[in-house]
C-alpha cells in the first residue's frame, strides 16, 4: 500500500464519523475496506464530514444526479488548492495553460451581487468570458461565436456536448473564423467520444483534451494528445473491479473523504509510455455520463436545468426529494414534461406547485 494511501486512510478513520463507526475499516487495511457507493454516502452524507472541520466554514457543492441521486459534497479551500494544484499540472505539461490566462466556461445560473437571478447568456468577469448553457439556439450560438472571437481566450472549458453544438455551428461557415488565439479546448463533465472530441478539434482547428473527473475529486485523469488518459496519481488511487466499475479514493479531500468510492463510470486501468510521460498508469473509460438537451419552443435546453429546479426545491426544503427523474412527453402537438420522484423526509403539498412553477 502506498504512503498517501495509508495516510488518508489513517485520518479518515481518525477523523470521520462514518469510517470510526462501522465494520471493515479499523483494520486500516485497503483490501479489507468496504466498496462505498453513492446511496451509502447520500443516507449518512453528515457523517462523512471531518471533526476536523466546521461544516459551516465548508464549501458545499452539489453533483449533478445523473444516476437519480445527487450528493451534497463539501469540501475546504485547502482541498480546493491541493485538487487544483494536480490539475494544473496537466493544463502546463500538455498545453502551456496558466491560471492568469483568459478563458471561457460555462453556467447554468448566476446571481448578481444583491442575490437576484442573472438573466445574462454572455458574462464577462474580468479573464473570464461565461457563457450559458440553459439556451444553445442557433441564434444564441453564434452570439457566443461573436464573444469568444472579441474575448480572444487563450482556452475553452466545458462539456463536450454543448462545445460540439458551437462546432457545428462554425463548420458551416469556417472560412469565416479565425481561433489562432487558443492554445487549449479541454473538454469535462459528461462522457466524450473519440468523434466528439476530434470534431471539436477540427472546427476550432485547436489542441482539444479532455479532463475526466467527477465534482466529488474534481480531477481523476487527463487525456494528452497521444489519446492516453493519465491517472492523476497526485489526486486519486483508482482500480477498477472484475465489473470495470472504477473505484477512487481522492488524497486531497479532507473535509469529506471518500474512501473506495464507486463513482458510477466503468473503465479499465493499463500501463503506457507515451512522449510526455515515462511508463505509467493510464485509463481506458468504457462509458460514463453522457450530457443530453432538450428541445422545447424552438430553443435547446442542457438537461441540467432540471436538476437546477430540484436543488432549488431542496434548499428551499432540505430533504424534501430523495430521487428524481424528468420524462418529455409528447402530446399530440404539445410538448409536457412529466417529473417522478422519491419524497424525502420533509416533503410537503407544496412541493408540487413548486416543481409547475
Amino acid at each position: 500500500m502506498n504512503y498517501k494511501l495509508e495516510k488518508i486512510i489513517k485520518y479518515s478513520v481518525e477523523n470521520v464519523g462514518y469510517y470510526a463507526n462501522n465494520q471493515g475499516y479499523e483494520s486500516l487495511d485497503y483490501q479489507k475496506i468496504p466498496i462505498l457507493t453513492k446511496e451509502i454516502v447520500k443516507k449518512n452524507q453528515e457523517k462523512f464530514i471531518s471533526s476536523k472541520y466546521k461544516k459551516s466554514e465548508l464549501i458545499i457543492e452539489q453533483t449533478s444526479g445523473s444516476t437519480g441521486i445527487p450528493l451534497r459534497i463539501y469540501r475546504s479551500r485547502g482541498d480546493e488548492i491541493r485538487t487544483g494544484k494536480s490539475l494544473w499540472k496537466f493544463r502546463k505539461k500538455f498545453a502551456n495553460i496558466s491560471p492568469s490566462d483568459k478563458y471561457v466556461n460555462f453556467f447554468i445560473r448566476r446571481y448578481k451581487n444583491n442575490g437576484e437571478i442573472n438573466d445574462d447568456k454572455i458574462i464577462y468577469n474580468k479573464n473570464i468570458l461565461e457563457l450559458s448553457l440553459v439556451d444553445l439556439s442557433i441564434e444564441m450560438i453564434n452570439k457566443y461565436i461573436e464573444a469568444i472571437i472579441d474575448f480572444k481566450p487563450t482556452w475553452i472549458f466545458g462539456p463536450p456536448s454543448a462545445i460540439y453544438y458551437i462546432a457545428k455551428e462554425i463548420n458551416k461557415n469556417k472560412e469565416n473564423f479565425d481561433f489562432n488565439f487558443l492554445q487549449l479546448i479541454e473538454l469535462s463533465g459528461e462522457y466524450c467520444s473519440d468523434y466528439q472530441r476530434e470534431y471539436i478539434q477540427n472546427a476550432f482547428s485547436t489542441k482539444t483534451l479532455v479532463m475526466y473527473g467527477a465534482m466529488e475529486m474534481l480531477c481523476i485523469a487527463y487525456m494528452c494528445d497521444c489519446g492516453n488518459y493519465h491517472i492523476n496519481e497526485d489526486n486519486v488511487y483508482l482500480e477498477t473491479n472484475d465489473k470495470n466499475e472504477i473505484i477512487v479514493t481522492c488524497y486531497n479531500s479532507l473535509a469529506m473523504p471518500l474512501l473506495k468510492y464507486k463513482i458510477g463510470d466503468f473503465g479499465k486501468v493499463y500501463k503506457k509510455k507515451c512522449k510526455y510521460l515515462k511508463e505509467e498508469m493510464c485509463l481506458q473509460i468504457l462509458g460514463g455520463r453522457e450530457g443530453q438537451y432538450v428541445e422545447f419552443k424552438d430553443k435547446r435546453y442542457n438537461s441540467a436545468i432540471f436538476y437546477t429546479i430540484i436543488k432549488d426545491i431542496n434548499e428551499i426544503y432540505p430533504e424534501s426529494i430523495a430521487q428524481f427523474q424528468f420524462i418529455k412527453r409528447n402530446i399530440k402537438d404539445n410538448v409536457k414534461f412529466e417529473c417522478k420522484f422519491i419524497r424525502g423526509i420533509n416533503f410537503n403539498d407544496k412541493i408540487y406547485n413548486l416543481i409547475q412553477e
